[in-house]
């Protein structure tokens, strides 16, 4: 009964979350203390027994129960560590117990006991982990367990319990004072790492916030932006079409040019808001073409009065010309006249005189020289 109740109050710790072990016979309810020696005997594997065989101290803490290590290297395996550990519910109740085992929570074992006991169980260890209880597999504290398999070693382990209850209930009592400690100490740890979680969730907010308001500014200059493209864009297709629109004064002519005027202003003006920022220089530039436009009108037109005044006077010097020429020939008709009638005598082939013949000649010689000089005189003209 005293055995029963030390087992009920170590299965009460705040760390224990599963029932009771079910109870086992008597000579495996004795529990190894929790800083006392542990020595290991038995197994009926001999691979497992090699490595399992031998004395044990306390290594450390896990899950709320001490860690024990052997003491002596294994044979044919000096650096194997060996361990006696606990592990709790947390990857489910089938994993909940004591262990055998090279490192604490490895995926490697060698013995599973299913007792939640707060220091390891002396009998029930299964081997392999799955496997049936092997009764020879004993653990005893203190170092009195002397070596033996079978049922013989459970009854002299025992005849010692006995013997061990006072050292073991003191053992168990420093124990449990430490893991109360341990447990204030893991209280505080945790209600340290709930402020420190609280405050990580704080900053974690506020970082959350930073990040979506940079985002919103980024945003929004990534619209201001395109708008700003966007402004760019129509700016510079309104200053393309104004320029465009200007180009159509470039064929004017002073005839059209006031009707070809009022269109192109009236286009450009309508134009014109759309060019932005660029309005005024765009303005400035159009009104200069079309003052140039204007002068240009001014200059052919002066240019047309010029080219007039200069075709009336060649047309007046040509008049005189002409006038000249006319009273050339008409002097050259007339003396051709002249010379047509002088000759007419000697043309008629009449019969002359020698008298009438000379004054015919002289005649004709007379008015020939004339005749000629009046001709010459129109084809050097």
């Amino acid at each position: 009964q005293q055995q029963q109740q030390q087992q009920q109050q170590m299965q009460q710790q705040p760390q224990q979350q599963q029932q009771p072990p079910q109870q086992q016979p008597p000579q495996q309810q004795q529990q190894a203390a929790g800083g006392a020696a542990i020595s290991v005997t038995g197994c009926a594997d001999a691979t497992v027994g090699n490595i399992v065989r031998g004395t044990f101290s306390l290594f450390g803490e896990n899950h709320g129960r001490p860690v024990y290590k052997k003491n002596e290297p294994v044979a044919n395996n000096p650096t194997l560590d060996v361990l006696i550990y606990f592990w709790d519910e947390r990857d489910g109740a089938s994993f909940c117990g004591w262990w055998f085992g090279p490192k604490v929570g490895g995926d490697q074992v060698w013995a599973y006991n299913s007792e939640r006991a707060m220091a390891p169980p002396p009998g029930g260890w299964r081997v392999p982990y799955d496997g049936a209880v092997d009764p020879s597999f004993v653990l005893a504290t203190g170092g009195q367990q002397q070596p033996g398999y079978g049922q013989q070693q459970a009854y002299g382990q025992q005849q010692a319990y006995g013997q061990q209850q006072t050292q073991q209930q003191q053992q168990m009592q420093q124990y449990q004072q430490q893991q109360q400690m341990q447990q204030e100490q893991m209280r505080q740890q945790q209600l340290q790492q709930e402020q420190m979680r609280q405050q990580q969730m704080q900053q974690e907010q506020m970082r959350q916030q930073q990040m979506q308001q940079q985002k919103q500014r980024e945003e929004e200059m990534a619209r201001q932006r395109q708008q700003q493209e966007e402004q760019r864009r129509v700016e510079q297709q309104a200053v393309m079409n104004c320029k465009q629109i200007m180009q159509k004064l470039g064929p004017a002519m002073p005839e059209n040019f006031d009707n070809l005027k009022m269109e192109v202003e009236k286009l450009f003006m309508a134009e014109l808001p759309k060019c932005g920022s660029q309005a005024e220089i765009v303005k400035a530039e159009g009104m200069q073409i079309i003052e140039a436009t204007r002068m240009r009108m001014e200059q052919i037109k002066q240019q047309r009065a010029e080219e007039e005044r200069l075709n009336n006077e060649r047309a007046e010097a040509a008049k005189q010309v002409l006038a000249e020429l006319a009273g050339l020939v008409e002097k050259a008709e007339a003396d051709t006249a002249r010379l047509k009638e002088a000759a007419a005598p000697v043309m008629e082939a009449k019969i002359m005189g020698e008298d009438e013949a000379k004054a015919a000649g002289k005649a004709v010689n007379d008015v020939a020289g004339d005749a000629k000089a009046s001709c010459k005189a129109c084809a050097d003209f």
